[in-house]
């Protein structure tokens, strides 16, 4: 609380100057009107850190989408710049409430290195910096099988931005080391918060005519983290094994990779992405997920399909000789989120900075998997789970 309000002072004083001074101050503002549907009704589906959805908790939802984001660009002199972002959206806390999002400085050195220190954008996927301006993507809302991997709350450092000129192309390069701050809701109210991660990143993006090219990798590690959700299960493990309660402990950096590209042409627009985040923990286990989507352009009208998959490995292999190999496999089980997404949608332009989005997805969790679903009722069959349907409608707007 104490930072954001010093953040809000800094660039409320940042902005007075620049007025006073006659240099540029810019504002601008972007939102979501969305209503979904599940044919789900024994567990919810939500969007990244949100507490509950369409599904079980209620039958149509408009928290799922629906955002509202207000910006401000300051140009306080040559080579120096600042952008201040606040989104107002559904919380992990289960309220609407604004968020500081963006509050950086930027100071072009040069034509091609620049330096920017501050609250910064996510940097792990392709779509990651504007993954929460509905207007820019071309579905309603990210694919969760790779979106859902890494937080979308912000975090704070420096960076370095580096543009290089080759005969294939353009590359810009982002290199920076962050602390972040997250929390997500697990099932039926129970939470596990990290409140605190240290890590450094490093980004590639290759600009070529009408393709993008991006690579990504961060070493993010837990400082602190309430892992409240599992802890009976944990302190169990730690009593029959201290040593691999020990090592679970000793594990706690988690390595993202991904690699994604984007062709966006007169007529058609292929995306995908592929990004895995590991871990060597029982509470954290290997994920992965892939997306492809392909639409056609009709005039204003995009009609697009998109293929998900979501995998989760069983880490639990590695503890064989262990007396907790039970507990621990168990701890695996209830991780496991693997699932398969078909999503049909169309993407139209009702005019300048305003679009229309609708979208039907097809989810069917594995067989022993809990899905990327949360709030998992009694009667949702973890053995056996059926292909279920969620239906979203939203209107994209920027000013």
């Amino acid at each position: 609380m104490i930072f954001r309000l010093l953040l809000m002072s800094v660039f409320a004083g940042l902005m007075s100057t620049a007025a006073a001074n006659g240099f540029g101050v810019r504002f601008s503002g972007f939102g979501t009107v969305g209503l979904a549907w599940t044919s789900q009704k024994n567990a919810d589906f939500v969007n990244t850190a949100q507490p509950y959805g369409p599904g079980r908790s209620r039958s149509l939802d408009g928290g799922l989408d629906s955002m509202l984001g207000l910006q401000a660009d300051v140009k306080m002199g040559p080579g120096l710049d600042g952008v201040f972002q606040v989104i107002t959206g559904l919380t992990p806390d289960g309220r609407f409430k604004p968020e500081i999002t963006l509050a950086n400085l930027r100071y072009e050195w040069s034509e091609n290195v620049s330096f920017r220190g501050g609250r910064l954008p996510p940097n792990r996927a392709l779509a990651a910096e504007y993954r929460r301006i509905n207007f820019t993507l071309p579905w309603p809302r990210p694919p969760a099988e790779i979106y859902g991997l890494f937080s979308a709350a912000p975090s704070n450092g420096v960076e370095v931005l580096i543009r290089t000129h080759q005969d294939f192309g353009t590359i810009n390069w982002r290199l920076g080391s962050i602390i972040s701050y997250s929390e997500a809701p697990f099932d039926n109210g129970a939470s596990v918060a990290v409140s605190r991660a240290r890590g450094t990143f490093a980004t590639a993006e290759l600009l070529r005519g009408d393709w993008r090219w991006t690579a990504s990798f961060a070493r993010p590690r837990s400082l602190t983290l309430n892992r409240s959700a599992m802890e009976p299960l944990l302190r169990e493990i730690q009593r029959i094994d201290p040593h691999v309660s020990e090592d679970f402990d000793n594990n706690m950096t988690f390595p993202y990779l991904s690699f994604g590209g984007v062709y966006d042409g007169e007529h058609w627009m292929v995306m995908g992405e592929w990004l895995r985040r590991s871990g060597k923990s029982a509470w954290a286990a290997d994920r992965q997920g892939a997306y492809l989507t392909v639409g056609r352009r009709f005039g204003p009208t995009m009609p697009y399909v998109t293929l998900a998959r979501r995998l989760t490995d069983d880490g639990s292999g590695h503890y064989d000789g262990s007396p907790a190999h039970g507990l621990i496999k168990a701890s695996y089980d209830v991780q496991r989120q693997t699932q398969s997404t078909l999503a049909l949608g169309v993407n139209h332009e009702l005019g300048p900075g305003v679009r229309l989005k609708a979208q039907v997805d097809f989810i069917r969790p594995d067989e022993a998997s809990r899905g990327l679903y949360i709030n998992h009722g009694p009667n949702y069959n973890v053995s056996h789970p059926s292909v279920e349907r969620v239906c979203s409608v939203g209107l994209d707007f920027v000013f």
